[in-house]
């Protein structure tokens, strides 16, 4: 079987000619790595962990439901708030 010629004509009737790519060369692993990630750079990062920072502790006799159903309404409040200034 005879491959086709390398034209094709649209549907107007315009030729189009098509060239044929030449074939790609396999990569090896390191070429891969290198097109997908580029040069690696010889920059040090380190990492230092913070200390924790401390909690407000609240003394177990003051906590009633009262002044948690304020703090509640603070933070909800607070909340609110800050989507407001977004919009």
């Amino acid at each position: 079987m005879a491959a086709a010629p390398p034209t094709c004509y649209h549907a107007v009737g315009v030729r189009l000619f098509h060239r044929r790519r030449p074939a790609l060369q396999p990569l090896g692993e390191a070429e891969a790595y290198a097109r997908c990630h580029g040069a690696r750079s010889h920059e040090i990062v380190s990492i230092e962990r913070l200390p924790p920072e401390p909690v407000a502790r609240v003394p177990a006799g003051a906590l009633t439901g009262e002044s948690l159903r304020q703090a509640f309404e603070a933070r909800l409040g607070s909340r609110l708030r800050s989507r407001a200034y977004l919009r």
